[in-house]
């Protein structure tokens, strides 16, 4: 009787394994060839300032052993995309290939409250099994926090308060000299033709420093011709402050100013703008027009 018992006892426990063997193999719970990651530069930003969303697809194997589908970028609440762009890397581990492909999206925060990056889904297919499968992105929120107090309005307070200890308009007058605004310097011609001789004075050696200083002659010349204060601005707002106008050359503006806000956020971009085409945009933005009318 006690060797019937230890029998029985030894063949539930082989069941009990095969059970489990057939369970946890075969086509029942496949082990995924791919993996998807997410990743999002902070979870707050202040408004105006830029974070960095990244998709990251990676497998063993080499770069082309899947045929990915081409998705169309995030959809956003309250942020502006800047600038988008992809990269295959390969590596290897103890003889086996590995292959990474990265999706990166730079990310301009519009306003103030929670912002939204919606969820994406992702069709790829894999060669090796003749296989098409796809991911889904889980949404992900991010808080856009007020503009911080600028420091340059403290900064006046004090050397006022200093003037004032010295008994002297010396250094206050010396702050407003160097304030001054630039234009000053080509009082003679048409608003035009100023704006053009600064254009030129620009060191174009140095291309990121000469498209963002083109970007604020570009922005007083408007400022100065259409009796607007646009300093400070996003290129949205700009935009809609141009809305009563009926300013001829809207979408010449918005190109430069968005290629000048692509080389703002990302820097190495400037190398890859064509010094003669971008010259070019800003000669026609000086040409002369019909004028402009304000929308009855």
């Amino acid at each position: 009787m006690v060797r019937f018992g230890v029998k029985l006892r030894v063949l539930l426990i082989l069941l009990g394994t095969v059970l489990s063997l057939h369970s946890f193999g075969g086509e029942n719970n496949p082990s995924p060839s791919i993996l998807m990651e997410t990743d999002i530069s902070s979870k707050s930003v202040r408004e105006g300032d830029t974070l960095t969303y990244v998709i990251k697809l990676s497998w063993e194997g080499p770069s082309d052993r899947f045929l990915i589908e081409q998705f169309s970028p995030p959809e956003l609440e309250n942020l502006v995309m800047v600038s988008s762009r992809s990269e295959v890397q390969s590596s290897s581990k103890n003889g086996a290939e590995y292959s990474t492909k990265k999706y990166s999206y730079l990310l301009l925060a519009d306003s103030v409250g929670p912002a939204q990056i919606r969820a994406i889904t992702i069709n790829y297919y894999d060669i090796d099994q003749d296989q098409a499968d796809d991911f889904r992105s889980e949404p992900l929120e991010v808080q856009v926090l007020p503009k911080a107090r600028p420091v340059s309005s403290r900064f006046l307070w004090f050397l006022s308060a200093v003037a004032i200890l010295l008994g002297s308009g010396y250094l206050f007058r010396v702050y407003r000299k160097m304030k001054k605004p630039q234009v000053a310097e080509y009082e003679t011609g048409s608003l035009e033709e100023q704006a053009q001789e600064r254009i030129l004075a620009l060191n174009w050696d140095a291309p990121e420093d000469s498209i963002i200083g083109a970007r604020k002659i570009v922005i007083e010349y408007l400022e100065q011709k259409l009796n607007l204060s646009l300093s400070g601005k996003t290129t949205a707002e700009i935009m809609r402050s141009l809305n009563s106008l009926s300013f001829p050359k809207k979408k010449l503006l918005q190109e430069i100013l968005e290629e000048c806000d692509r080389v703002k956020f990302t820097p190495h971009l400037a190398k890859e703008i064509s010094e003669e085409k971008f010259l070019g945009k800003l000669e026609k933005l000086w040409e002369p027009d019909q004028g402009y009318q304000v929308k009855l």
